[in-house]
C-alpha cells in the first residue's frame, strides 16, 4: 500500500488523480505518511470535480509549491499545463488539444500525443 501524501494543512482533503515524484523526492518504502511535495500532479476533470480541480485544487497545489499541474479535460479533449513561475504563482504554460503533443518540464523526455490520452471518438 502506498503511503498517504500530505502537502499542507489546507490540502488534507484533496486527493490527486495522479502524482509523480522524481527519484530522491519520492516516499520511502514503509512510510505510512509522507510529508513532501510531488513534482507533478495531474487531475482528470469530470462534471462533479471540474470547479474544484480548476479552482480550489489549483490554489492548494500552487501554495504547496508543486512545480507542474496538468488538467486533463475529456470533454474538450485538451490538456492544460500550469507551471510555477518565478513568483511561485501558476502560469498557464500550454493548452493543447488533439493533433498536438504535450511536454513536461518535470519529465524532460516526455512527449505525449494528446490524442493518445483519450479513447478514440466513436
Amino acid at each position: 500500500m502506498a503511503p498517504s501524501t500530505r502537502l499542507t494543512a489546507a490540502a488534507d482533503p484533496v486527493e490527486p488523480d495522479l502524482i509523480f515524484f522524481r527519484r530522491g523526492n519520492e516516499p520511502q518504502s514503509g512510510d505510512k505518511l509522507f510529508t513532501g511535495v510531488p513534482d507533478l500532479v495531474i487531475e482528470v476533470l469530470s462534471p462533479k470535480t471540474r470547479r474544484v480541480d480548476q479552482g480550489t485544487k489549483l490554489e492548494i497545489y500552487q501554495e504547496a509549491g508543486i512545480p507542474e499541474y496538468w488538467l486533463v479535460d475529456p470533454l474538450s479533449r485538451t490538456v492544460v499545463i500550469y507551471r510555477l513561475g518565478e513568483k511561485r504563482v501558476y502560469e498557464e504554460w500550454a493548452r493543447v488539444g488533439e493533433g498536438k503533443t504535450v511536454t513536461s518540464a518535470v519529465l524532460p523526455g516526455l512527449r505525449l500525443a494528446v490524442s493518445k490520452i483519450f479513447p478514440p471518438k466513436r
